[in-house]
């Protein structure tokens, strides 16, 4: 019977050991050194997971010559590692700052919103006008306010504007704020 002091040890030991998040790569059988060890390794996975959706994100955009630099990388850098964890994570850590650089390039500049400009905005709308998400779902907001002709003072809306200003500086409760709005108006559109 294994004490319960190294039945903890032995149970840090294999969830450190457990391997990456499951890339859909991960299951091939022609894996070169390097993609073995990322794939048995939780942080690389998660770096590997992490520079996917810059590269996705990158193609979206159309970043010039995105898809021939990401395999001369790949080949030329990350799979030269061999086996050298530090060496595979240095690799990840280089590709995805040089893309995150090369998409804040060519990700067009945020155009804030026209009340963006006033003085004395709260928390809320400081956080609204240096997104670009929540710039998009204010704007999508009053067009939907707009061609429900909603009354801007209503009740209704002064209290959506509370429950959305409470939110601070929190971004994922701002958009869920909006989220709810847009839905509501959008009930109004269909009863029309």
């Amino acid at each position: 019977m294994l004490r319960p002091v190294s039945a903890a040890v032995t149970f840090a030991a294999l969830i450190c050991a457990a391997p990456a998040a499951a890339q859909t790569w991960c299951t091939s059988a022609n894996l070169n050194s390097t993609e073995r060890t990322i794939c048995s390794d939780v942080f690389l996975g998660e770096l590997d997971a992490e520079l996917n959706q810059l590269y996705a994100q990158a193609v979206r955009i159309d970043l010039p010559k995105v898809k021939s630099n990401q395999n001369l990388w790949r080949v030329g850098i990350r799979d030269k590692c061999g086996t050298r964890i530090s060496c595979i994570e240095d690799a990840y850590l280089s590709r995805i700052a040089a893309l995150r650089s090369q998409i804040a390039k060519y990700e067009p500049p945020l155009k804030p919103r026209p009340w963006c400009k006033n003085t004395g905005l709260n928390a809320a709308e400081r956080t609204i006008c240096s997104s670009k998400r929540l710039s998009n779902l204010d704007a999508a907001t009053a067009a939907v306010h707009d061609a429900a002709k909603a009354r801007s003072g209503g009740k209704a809306h002064l209290r959506w504007l509370d429950e959305r200003n409470a939110c601070r500086t929190d971004e994922n409760c701002i958009a869920a704020a909006y989220h709810k709005r847009l839905t509501v108006l959008g009930a109004m559109l269909r009863r029309r």
